[in-house]
């Protein structure tokens, strides 16, 4: 019976392959760059800040928001008037339809607010879709209609 060498290094299963081990090699490397590349890029969540009733800051703001999870939207004091539909998801809405997470903060419900003149055609202030989440903090929502008249 043949003892081993202690000195020497064990026989591998690819002892009598030795094209086998680089094969190997860059086959697991090659997946390993795949699922790299393929794997979708992690987003940070992120806080916006819009000044004192600039509704397109805030408009961007939720488009920007909606690509990514867990946002939040600071609001300045100030009157953010909205005067125009943004779009008819589920009838008209002034701002995007909110589709994350997302977190509105004003600086205080009497000094931040956002509202729908009397004057404009009748929308809805905020939709928020099945796949979103809206908390508000901090601000008076005026004007808007709960459904379309």
């Amino acid at each position: 019976m043949h003892t081993p060498n202690p000195h020497l290094p064990a026989p591998s299963r690819f002892s009598g392959r030795p094209w086998c081990r680089p094969v190997l090699s860059r086959l697991a490397l090659g997946a390993a760059l795949g699922l790299a590349l393929t794997a979708p890029p992690r987003v940070q969540a992120k806080t916006f800040r819009c000044g004192s009733g600039d509704v397109p800051c805030l408009i961007a703001a939720i488009q920007e928001a909606n690509t990514t999870r867990h946002n939040t939207i600071v609001l300045d004091a100030g009157t953010y008037t909205l005067t125009a539909v943004d779009n008819t998801t589920d009838e008209p809405n002034g701002l995007p339809s909110i589709t994350s997470d997302l977190t509105l903060i004003g600086a205080g419900a009497a000094s931040t607010i956002l509202e729908r003149p009397a004057s404009t055609l009748q929308f809805r202030l905020l939709h928020v879709a099945a796949t979103g989440r809206l908390r508000l903090t901090g601000l008076t929502l005026r004007g808007g209609t709960s459904s379309n008249p």
